[in-house]
């Protein structure tokens, strides 16, 4: 979970507007959604700080996943309604770059590669799950209204046909919810950069559209638990179909 997270850095507050300080762009309630993870002991990795401190889900060097597409930065400077998140005009210096790589992009990826080390050394095979929601409407980059549920695997190429079938077949028998599979989000860095099927490495993007799960109207949207536990219900039965 690379975007769940809402510290700031003390540094970084007072050079902030005040409508970013809400933090909109935060993948809201993840861990309320997917409450059932220790129950199929599944582990967690999940962010402390704000995706506005820097992206985990982008490459340290910053090359975009999705060329000619309208993308927020390694260390973005403006919100997905393309509104600046600073005071003033900033491009961020080397030094400041590398000080939130090294405070906060490498331990992250470096407890996630331990993890998926330690796991594949008990059981010879991995899925990583890269979990995300985004507001259902972002016309910055993509037109209209997103399906409900996204799945990412770069067209095929990062986890086994097989467990995507499976999972699809879960999504296909509860028919209440709208998917795609590889469509405006294909998976992120996480996704592309981990996964090695000659390895038994498996990788997953799920973006969720956040109308699924709460209400998205407020600049902080609203968990609801009357339409996040079917969806939780769903998610469990993915994931139970992929580790059987």
């Amino acid at each position: 979970m690379p975007h769940v997270g809402t510290q700031l850095p003390e540094s970084m507050i007072p050079y902030m507007r005040k409508a970013a300080l809400n933090l909109p762009d935060t993948d809201w309630y993840l861990e309320d959604l997917y409450d059932f993870l220790e129950d199929l002991n599944v582990t967690v990795i999940a962010a402390h700080y704000s995706r506005y401190v820097v992206d985990l889900n982008r490459s340290a060097d910053d090359i975009s996943l999705y060329p000619g597409s309208d993308v927020t930065g390694l260390c973005p400077t403006d919100t997905f309604s393309g509104k600046s998140i600073y005071k003033q005009e900033t491009h961020l210096n080397t030094t400041e770059l590398k000080c939130r790589l090294n405070q906060f992009w490498y331990p992250y990826h470096r407890a996630l590669a331990s993890e998926i080390a330690r796991i594949k050394a008990i059981h010879g095979n991995v899925i990583v799950w890269d979990a995300h929601s985004i507001r259902s409407e972002v016309p910055r980059f993509f037109n209209g209204e997103l399906p409900q549920l996204n799945i990412g695997t770069l067209d095929g190429t990062t986890c086994q046909q097989g467990l995507i079938e499976k999972m699809l077949d879960v999504i296909k028998s509860n028919g209440d919810y709208s998917w795609v599979e590889n469509g405006r989000f294909k998976g992120g860095f996480i996704t592309r950069h981990y996964s090695q099927l000659s390895l038994g490495i498996n990788t997953v993007q799920l973006e969720i559209a956040m109308r699924s799960y709460m209400d998205e109207s407020s600049l902080k949207p609203n968990f609801d638990n009357h339409k996040a536990q079917p969806l939780r219900v769903l998610l469990k039965a993915m994931m139970q179909s992929i580790l059987n």
